[in-house]
């Protein structure tokens, strides 16, 4: 083996709106050929039936996309895992306004017709959409599970498999600073990570910029419910990271 295959390659699990197109890219700009981008899980699946897992791990160091925990099976080389967190509610809010503004995205017709201010949002308006319910509940918690469809019950064994990969090593997880850290250690990048997919505030002439601080009480109160679970998520990431640093401090 090279060098380059006995590092760790690389999964980046790209939750949308939590700085995942700006991870992609410096891993893309970085590893170049041996970067792959798959799209979601199905694509995922199609490449693993194609290719030899073998071979991924001989000729990549990066794989990137909107894929879950459990995606990819390994094989010899280790893998680390990579997904940057947010507040779910700052998430909602920015989707809110990425979506308003990119006109080939699948939810924007709907938005654009039916929700021009996030406050008119209520559980009535979801229940209808189920594309917008989903994509605005747990994300960062399915990913990190691998589990689509994660409810409350499924929390204790999904908590408890994130907080053994991230003091494994094999999870690397938490603020987008803390990600950053763990690209400049690999040498992906020097600096800061190069922003991208940024509102545009200049843009929104036709929808209210969504921002956690103006919505009103019921609409904050019906995302934290949608995003209970990702509210616990972070917490739990925050407790695990500590226990992680302290320990590779003490063995230091």
């Amino acid at each position: 083996m090279t060098a380059s295959t006995t590092a760790p390659l690389i999964v980046h699990l790209h939750v949308p709106k939590c700085a995942g197109t700006s991870i992609n890219t410096a891993l893309s700009n970085h590893f170049r050929t041996r970067a792959c981008s798959l799209a979601n899980g199905r694509e995922a699946a199609a490449y693993t039936e194609t290719h030899d897992p073998a071979w991924i791990e001989a000729n990549l160091d990066a794989i990137f996309g909107h894929l879950t925990w459990g995606a990819l099976k390994e094989h010899a080389r280790p893998y680390v895992y990579l997904s940057a967190l947010r507040d779910p509610v700052d998430r909602v809010c920015s989707y809110f306004n990425y979506v308003h503004q990119t006109e080939d995205h699948p939810l924007h017709g709907l938005l654009k017709r039916e929700l021009r201010d996030i406050n008119l949002l209520d559980a009535a308006f979801l229940e209808r959409n189920p594309g917008v319910n989903s994509a605005w509940s747990n994300n960062m918690s399915k990913a990190l599970s691998g589990l689509p469809k994660i409810k409350v019950k499924d929390w204790q064994g999904a908590s408890r498999q994130i907080v053994d990969a991230i003091l494994d090593g094999r999870f690397v997880v938490g603020s987008l600073g803390h990600v950053t850290n763990y690209l400049r250690e690999r040498g992906v990048v020097s600096g800061e990570l190069p922003r991208q997919n940024v509102t545009d505030e200049a843009k929104a002439d036709d929808f209210l910029l969504a921002r956690p601080a103006y919505l009103t009480p019921e609409v904050l109160m019906l995302l934290h419910r949608k995003n209970v679970l990702d509210v616990r998520l972070i917490s739990l990431v925050e407790h695990a990271n500590r226990i992680r640093a302290a320990r590779l401090a003490a063995a230091a």
